[in-house]
């Protein structure tokens, strides 16, 4: 809908999510944490961190670790991006571009504190 020239905006615009994108968010959100974590118990199980320097079990310890301080970073950024913009609210949301949008833009969003005005 417009009013004049200036288009209204409902928080449902666009496309949507494609159904890949919908199942690479639901790979990505529940298997690849689940693999993550199966890796860790991995490592602390076999002390990936105890083997000499120039093993490939310690190399991929290494890894892991570099991996997880610049995830950690990335997603400090990403929070503070999104705090300032409002979209994004993880790293993954802003990898496939999936934004929060209201289901039904028409229903009302008004809180009423007048129970809340009560208590205080």
């Amino acid at each position: 809908t417009a009013r004049g020239d200036v288009a209204v905006k409902t928080g449902v615009e666009g496309e949507g999510l494609s159904v890949a994108t919908r199942l690479a968010y639901g790979v990505v959100r529940c298997a690849g944490r689940y693999a993550w974590g199966k890796w860790q118990e991995k490592m602390l199980r076999e002390r990936f961190d105890e083997d000499e320097g120039d093993s490939w079990k310690y190399r991929a310890w290494r890894l892991s670790q570099t991996a997880e301080n610049a995830h950690a970073v990335a997603s400090f950024v990403n929070f503070c991006v999104f705090l300032r913009h409002g979209s994004y609210p993880t790293l993954l949301d802003r990898a496939l571009g999936a934004r929060l949008v209201y289901q039904r833009p028409s229903m009302a969003r008004v809180v009423d504190f007048e129970y809340l005005n009560q208590q205080l």
